[in-house]
């Protein structure tokens, strides 16, 4: 019978070169989140209508941040 554990490390696709964006990524689940795909490589988008913690996650994640405009050009892009 197979294990029931899931392992990080083996049961997650390569997100190489792929855009992730998380919503709502400034506190909770989607600031952790956050925190730990910081380190990859791959493109990560931050979502959030709160300013003051978006520079707060930006700095903790080394990111730039953007104004709302650039969310709307990354969906056309990718849409």
């Amino acid at each position: 019978m197979p294990s029931a554990a899931f392992n990080p490390d083996t049961g997650i696709p390569s997100l190489s070169g792929k855009v992730i964006l998380i919503t709502g990524g400034t506190a909770g689940l989607g600031a952790e989140t956050a925190r730990q795909l910081a380190s990859g490589a791959y493109y990560l988008a931050i979502y959030s209508s709160t300013h003051p913690r978006s520079r707060t996650i930006a700095r903790e994640t080394h990111s730039h941040l953007h104004s709302f405009g650039s969310f709307r050009s990354l969906a056309r892009s990718t849409s």
